[in-house]
């Protein structure tokens, strides 16, 4: 058999080996009988110390139990080698309480352990680095473009070319940012919200305002709300989550006919949902719309962003309690988040 087994008595000597021990180790029967079982000289010195606290383990309790480990093996021509042993408490029916073990060779798996752990670190590092350039190396010249934009076009020097400068700048501006979230939502187990009183209704309000400042040939953007639309959110990130909704309506939607912006707070979840008409999203799509770096159309070009944008609208959903549907069919398509107030 592919296994090493032994037989170890109370004392821990060993008194049966099977071939395949001799045969791996290269050790004679007669010398390895002679072995205190749990500290062989077979067995890498730096994992002795384990194996001696999995015996304590298994022998603290009322009744010995099942005894477990991984320990590296001396082979014949001197390589190491990790194993998985386990040795089960038996009576052979003489009255003498033994333990029977076996080990099977698991070196291959250890080492592509090993391996993927050094990928991982290696992927965390880069990802930081990443971090850092975008957080600083791009947003500091965005901020510098933007602010530069903003100053001549109040000075009335040729506004259509600044508002076009602009409306280019704040687009990278919202890839950065949705990076940003992305990366930082990753590593750290979850997007960070700051929930106070805060009135939907404003804070939609806000966002159409920006939205028609920052796209001037977008089509018509329409607010409707019903209700009392206070609640405890996180108002700057539900703007955000609002603001890639209308993007991306923007994106995908008809340009002559508006986008529509409701707010149905009669109740408790309050609904806000945002409306497109246009072409429908293709239903094998659908399942994994809300994944990163998904399109509902992979032929649009991405002239708002890097394909994370319903992705961080469902992460902000999710962590204050609620979810984002979606409903799509030759006559619009709308998405619609359900907040507990």
């Amino acid at each position: 058999m592919p296994q090493i087994v032994w037989i170890t008595r109370p004392d821990h000597t060993v008194e049966y080996f099977n071939a395949r021990w001799v045969s791996y180790t290269g050790m004679p029967l007669e010398e390895a009988l002679t072995l205190p079982g749990e500290i062989s000289e077979l067995v890498h010195a730096e994992d002795r110390p384990a194996i001696a606290r999995s015996w304590q383990r298994a022998n603290a309790g009322p009744a010995p139990a099942d005894c477990e480990f991984e320990y590296r093996l001396r082979r014949h021509d001197g390589v190491y080698r990790w194993h998985f042993a386990r040795l089960v408490p038996t009576d052979l029916g003489d009255g003498d309480l033994r333990w029977v073990g076996s080990a099977v060779d698991i070196d291959e798996r250890k080492r592509a352990e090993q391996h993927r752990r050094v990928q991982d670190e290696q992927t965390r590092r880069l990802h930081e680095m990443f971090l850092a350039v975008v957080s600083h190396d791009l947003r500091n010249p965005l901020s510098s473009i933007l602010t530069t934009a903003s100053y001549l076009e109040k000075r009335g020097n040729d506004p259509p070319m600044l508002v076009r400068i602009r409306a280019a700048a704040q687009r990278m501006n919202r890839m950065v940012e949705q990076l940003l979230d992305f990366e930082s939502n990753r590593l750290a187990g979850g997007m960070p919200i700051n929930p106070d009183e805060t009135d939907l209704h404003e804070v939609c309000s806000a966002i159409l305002d920006e939205v028609r400042g920052a796209i001037p040939d977008a089509p018509e953007l329409r607010l409707f709300a019903s209700g009392a639309t206070s609640g405890r959110w996180d108002a700057d990130r539900l703007g955000q989550a609002l603001s890639n909704l209308i993007v991306n309506a923007l994106q995908h939607g008809r340009r002559d006919r508006p986008v529509d912006v409701v707010i149905a707070a009669d109740g408790d979840p309050v609904e806000l949902s945002v409306t497109n008409e246009g072409p429908p999203i293709a239903p094998d799509l659908l399942p994994v719309l809300f994944d990163p770096f998904r399109r509902a159309d992979r032929t649009v070009a991405a002239r708002y962003g890097v394909g994370l944008g319903l992705y961080i609208v469902n992460e902000i959903a999710l962590r204050h309690g609620g979810s984002v549907a979606v409903v799509s069919n030759e006559d619009h398509t709308r998405f619609t988040l359900r907040l507990p107030r």
